[in-house]
């Protein structure tokens, strides 16, 4: 059918001419419409419009609808006690710089097969190309190329490491 846009609508009603007209317009309408019943004509099709705009004449006054609605809040007001500055206070730990131990290779052994050392150290390892370092927990060691290694620990606990090469091969670091 069609759509009506009701926030575009006229206001209806509130004069006292509007309501006789409006009224005259609705008694009008009926008639006419008895009438053409009665004949069965097609003009129902225009008189049907004239009864409805008769009736919108003969509405209440009401508010537009679409008006946005108004609310009025009353300030608020705060008061804020003084802030107190305190001064930051930052601590800075350094770790040592170079590796915190050097694990080599004599024959058959890492030496030293057992180091402590701090969380943020690294250590570096020195193993002849005959030898590996490989992890326990399965990190990555260094394969056997006889090039230098190093691992920093970023987390305390023990690691476990051996020689895949010779697994007797064996040592552990300590991170604390």
């Amino acid at each position: 059918m069609f759509a009506v846009d009701v926030c575009n609508l006229p206001e209806t009603g509130g004069s006292t001419f509007v309501l006789v007209a409006g009224s005259l317009l609705l008694v009008v309408g009926v008639i006419v419409t008895r009438w053409v019943r009665q004949s069965a004509g097609r003009i129902s099709v225009v008189v049907a419009p004239l009864v409805l705009l008769g009736s919108l004449a003969l509405a209440p006054q009401v508010a537009i609808p679409c008006a946005p609605a108004t609310t009025t809040v009353a300030p608020l007001t705060t008061t804020a006690a003084p802030a107190t500055t305190v001064a930051p206070t930052t601590t800075t730990t350094v770790a040592p710089s170079g590796p915190a131990g050097t694990v080599t290779t004599s024959g058959l052994a890492f030496t030293p097969t057992t180091l402590s050392i701090s969380v943020g150290q690294s250590v570096a390892f020195v193993v002849s190309a005959s030898h590996d370092v490989t992890w326990q927990n399965g990190a990555a060691g260094r394969g056997a190329t006889g090039a230098p290694y190093s691992r920093t620990f970023s987390d305390a606990g023990v690691y476990a490491f051996y020689c895949s090469i010779h697994p007797s091969m064996t040592g552990t670091i300590t991170v604390s």
